[in-house]
């Protein structure tokens, strides 16, 4: 039966023979198991979306000229319950 170290080492081996890509997926994989985190989770830097006080803004009016009320539209949430 092998030890943990040479476990290792035949696994550090077989790590020579994958290409890059492989290589990204096994480091993800790791990553998951030390860490307990979604795969790919560090390894993929997203542009942070930067709050903006005018955005909440630049949607007004897009409900302009429709007939929307908030009890049709509880109506259509809850169709089964008579408000």
């Amino acid at each position: 039966m092998e030890t943990i170290t040479e476990k290792k080492a035949g696994i550090i081996n077989k790590l020579d023979l994958l290409t890059e890509e492989k290589l990204n997926n096994v480091e993800m994989f790791i990553q998951f198991l030390i860490y307990e985190k979604p795969l790919g989770e560090k390894l993929i830097h997203r542009k942070k979306n930067k709050k903006n006080d005018n955005d909440f803004f630049e949607i007004c009016g897009i409900w302009q000229d429709r007939n929307i009320d908030v009890n049709s539209l509880r109506k259509k949430a809850w169709r089964n319950i008579e408000w």
